[in-house]
């Protein structure tokens, strides 16, 4: 980010530096940051330091002082006006500017705040000799936003560049209370250690130990002041050698960062931005068909409400109704800001920094889930022959049944079958459960290639086939589902008038085919309260098989409630198979509150390989986790137990919305193992995990073991492989020989595998 900077009344031009991941490059003039290196203070990113090269000392001593304009990145300006005061009974001091670190003995530069680029430092001369004095004052201090109103957060700061050592010190008044922001080197051999006034409007902060020595491991202590959207920050300092300060202006800065975890096009692309309460753009960020993209960091005015967006690209066929909501997460660097950081789902979302904030949101986006079924169906053959029998010229008309098994519109339905032909489908959309049937433009004529015949040797010269059917397989439906409702609140202790308890209905399709128009009705209730009617999300409208939804209901307990000594609901949910197939029988789930906390979790663990070959083949594990409990469980984690093979699982993991797990709910986290020749020995390959989860309250809750095993694993004595046996390097005169060799040697590998065999 590079900060453009002009001097009003002076005439001077001020270039602000950028702050990059390595030290700034010089300006001529301005202000500019610390490189963003580790360790490189607290408040490295959002404090620019002024750079003193412009400063007239003349014309700051002047009645009118001298008037300085800054125009900051994102719109805002700064200006005030700097005044140097001589102070009576001292000798005047003069300055010069200097780059910082003045000594490597001093820590502003050193320890921390390193890479500022330009002379940010105004260090007094040491000639005169004497007791010298002086206060730089500066007034009339304001920053504006783009549209010229104020900006009432940001902070104005001053640092001890130099060591304020014994006989030393400075005095920093202002119109706003002065705070600490930080101390380096606080364990210095000199310094400013004891500060006095802070959190008033004069903080005075007088030298210890002596300068000009080196102490073992350590550099002067620095201290760094700031007061809030001051009008007027002046520093007096004294000193009989050298002193210096360094002045800055801290905002905040904002970082939008786009992240795609799935695409339903290669090409779609996705641009995020942030704008101020105008509607200005201040930056923004293009994926293109990138996995990321992300903002430069925007200085941003402390106090203002940014919105924070993400759209389809400029000149993108991306289609945001294809993705799931996007969800934001936003993290701030700076450390015991009470800035409330966004979070949750939507297009958009706003955020309002302080001074100091260096914050970044993150918006991801996720494709909806996308598939589609066949199913190919055969209709009764027609007898063209009269025969009686299935044979060659009889006809077949096929039919082809399409459904939208995921949670995106589809279209430009096509068939590709060569055996039968061209295939056509009924124009249009398949809404998400939808269901079109695609025909064959003919029917398919029986060849003689697809009888099979006898001609045995003499008989007449008239074939009669065998009977000849074609057989499409299919998948008998069968709906079914669950329903688990739980409570929360629940305990006995939150048993009172005027709670609101949260009713959740966690539905699980648990048969073949997708289901559709998944509704939850409460069909009995105790309460003496009005209970709203459950409301299903938008997932509830097509459910794939294995697929679950959670819907969700309020009630205020009454006093009558209360007086009854428990509120018992009862829920059905029922749903609509595609096509004709009959629906599943409704399924209910009855909760009573208050109730005794029992939280539980299971685990199945299993894998899909069934024989081991080789070495390098991955075996695929997943784990099946479900809350049996009736109290919502945090953060699952499945543990590897036991295991045969002689590498190791890798660590399981769980998907991100793994936490919190509703009663009811199921999450699937996966593992992997790559098989090692150590591994081939016949025996079985074993493995056994657990989970734990957090139960309410802080507790923890295990599973019992799961285990999952491949037995069937190939016997591979050491030294042999795929290849088998190989004889090279020898001449053998005549077959017999040869014959001989080859004997001999598999004798030889015989007796091995017997001894191996023997000795396990």
């Amino acid at each position: 980010m590079v900060l453009a900077t002009t001097i009003a009344a002076a005439g001077l031009t001020l270039g602000l530096a950028t702050a990059g991941a390595g030290p700034a490059a010089a300006a001529a003039n301005g202000c500019g940051y610390a490189d963003t290196s580790a360790n490189n203070g607290t408040h490295a990113s959002t404090i620019c330091w002024f750079d003193f090269s412009a400063f007239d000392a003349t014309e700051a001593r002047s009645t009118e002082g001298q008037p300085i304009e800054i125009a900051l990145d994102g719109g805002l300006v700064a200006d005030f006006t700097v005044k140097v005061t001589n102070l009576p009974n001292s000798v005047p001091m003069n300055f010069e500017a200097r780059s910082t670190p003045l000594e490597t003995r001093f820590a502003f530069g050193t320890d921390a705040y390193r890479g500022i680029p330009g002379l940010n430092a105004l260090y007094s001369l040491a000639s005169p000799s004497g007791n010298k004095a002086a206060k730089i004052t500066f007034d009339d201090i304001r920053v504006t936003d783009a549209q010229g109103d104020p900006v009432a957060g940001y902070s104005f700061v001053a640092a001890d560049a130099e060591d304020n050592v014994r006989g030393e010190s400075f005095a920093w008044s202002s119109d706003k209370p002065l705070n600490e922001i930080e101390r380096l080197a606080p364990n210095g051999g000199w310094g400013c250690k004891n500060p006095v006034g802070l959190g008033t409007t004069s903080v005075t902060c007088a030298g210890t130990g002596v300068g000009g020595t080196t102490i073992a491991g350590g550099k002067s202590t620095a201290l760094l002041v700031a007061a809030d959207t001051p009008t007027t920050f002046a520093t007096t300092w004294v000193t009989s050698a050298r002193s210096a300060i360094a002045i800055g202006v801290q905002t905040a800065k904002l970082t939008v960062v786009k992240q795609v975890a799935s695409r339903i096009d290669p090409a779609d692309s996705f641009t995020v931005s942030a704008e101020d309460s105008t509607g200005a753009v201040v930056g923004q960020a293009t994926t293109g068909t990138a996995g990321s993209a992300s903002t430069p960091g925007l200085v941003v005015a402390p106090g203002s409400t940014y919105t924070l967006g993400e759209s389809a690209a400029d000149g993108s066929a991306t289609n945001l109704a294809d993705y799931v909501t996007p969800s934001w997460s936003c993290t701030n660097t700076a450390a015991g800001s009470t800035t409330v950081l966004p979070s949750g789902t939507g297009s958009t979302t706003t955020v309002t920094p302080a001074a100091g904030d260096d914050i970044t949101c993150t918006v991801t986006n996720t494709a909806k889930a996308t598939g589609i079924s066949l199913q190919k169906l055969a209709a009764p053959p027609v007898d063209a022959s009269g025969d009686g029998i299935t044979d060659a010229g009889d006809t077949i008309v096929y039919s082809f049944v399409v459904t939208n098994t995921g949670q995106t519109d589809i279209d430009t339905v096509a068939i590709d079958d060569p055996k039968v032909g061209t295939v056509s489908c009924p124009p249009g959309t398949i809404a998400p459960a939808g269901v079109t049937t695609c025909t064959a433009d003919a029917p398919y004529v029986i060849t003689t290639a697809d009888v099979t015949a006898a001609h045995p040797l003499g008989s007449p010269a008239v074939l009669t086939s065998n009977a000849s059917s074609t057989s499409t397989p299919t998948v008998t439906p069968e709906p079914s589902m669950t329903l688990v409702k739980s409570a929360s609140p629940s305990a006995q202790a939150d048993f009172t008038e005027g709670q609101i308890v949260t009713y959740s209905f966690v539905v699980t399709n648990t048969g073949n085919v997708p289901l559709a128009d998944v509704a939850v009705q409460d069909t009995a209730f105790t309460g003496t309260g009005t209970l709203p009617s459950p409301a299903c999300p938008a997932g509830a409208a097509f459910l794939a098989p294995g697929a679950q939804v959670v819907c969700t209901a309020s009630y205020t307990l009454t006093q009558l409630d209360i007086d009854a000594g428990s509120v018992t609901n009862t829920a059905s949910v029922t749903a609509d198979p595609p096509g004709l197939t009959p629906p599943p029988p409704p399924t209910t789930s009855t909760v009573t509150i208050p109730q005794l906390a029992a939280p539980a979790v299971s685990l199945v663990k299993s894998t899909p390989v069934t024989a081991i070959t080789a070495a390098g083949q991955v075996v695929d594990y997943s784990f099946s986790v479900t809350n049996t409990g009736n109290t919502t469980l945090t953060d699952p984690e499945v543990i590897e137990g036991s295991f045969s093979g002689v590498g190791t699982v890798s660590t399981p993991d769980c998907p991100a919305g793994a936490s919190p797990l509703l009663p009811g709910q199921v999450v699937v986290c996966t593992a992997s193992y790559t098989v090692r020749a150590g591994d081939l020995t016949g025996r079985p390959l074993v493995n056994t995990a657990t989970v734990t989860a957090t139960a309410p309250g802080g507790g923890s809750v295990d599973s019992d073991p799961s285990t999952a095993r491949v037995d069937d694993v190939a016997d591979v004595p050491p030294g042999t492989g795929p290849a088998g046996l190989a004889i090279t390097g020898m001449t053998v005169g005549g077959t017999v020989a040869a014959a001989a060799v080859l004997l001999i040697a598999g004798l030889a590998l015989f007796f091995v595998r017997r001894r191996r065999r023997a000795v396990e």
